[in-house]
């Protein structure tokens, strides 16, 4: 009896995570930069996933290249100069739609992050030393989260209109 309940229950959550996200991985290689990939597929349309993540991105960035082709879209840097050397810095995220619409669609992201060297005018976007510097990913799991939430929205509410 025990054994049955079990199996049961095991069926049951592993039948829930296969619906609800992907199950294959995905290798594509970062060109620099921390690389978060969206936790599910997103059953919808290219076209729906590929406006989403453009709308999704116009609430705090300004989009440098969106190319459809490549399924590739790449913000401009967020620059904020310090008046100290290594201080001021600047960001930017490279997403990218992967899939083939059979499985449903996932986003990459990818946050690039640079540091100003440059220790005679550190205030002066002209003169600045870029260089690469780690990051934690942040910006890029907060774009994929808010995705997410656009694409998959929570909608427990409609259970308490229905009960």
């Amino acid at each position: 009896m025990r054994t049955r309940f079990l199996a049961i229950v095991t069926l049951s959550f592993s039948s829930f995570f296969a619906v609800g996200c992907c199950l294959a991985e995905y290798s594509e290689k970062p060109k620099g930069g921390t690389v978060e990939k969206s936790s599910c597929c997103y059953p919808n349309s290219f076209d729906f996933v590929w406006e989403s993540a453009n709308t999704e991105l116009l609430n705090n960035w300004q989009i440098e290249k969106a190319d459809r082709a490549k399924k590739t879209i790449r913000t401009h840097w967020n620059t904020s100069l310090a008046p100290f050397s290594r201080h001021g810095g600047r960001d930017r995220l490279l997403v990218t739609i992967v899939g083939d619409g059979k499985g449903g669609w996932r986003a990459n992201a990818t946050q690039q992050t640079q540091h100003n060297k440059n220790e005679q005018d550190p205030l002066d976007e002209g003169k600045a030393l870029w260089e690469n510097t780690p990051n934690d990913g942040s910006l890029a799991a907060k774009f994929l989260q808010n995705l997410d939430t656009r694409l998959k929205p929570d909608e427990r509410w409609r259970d308490q209109l229905t009960r």
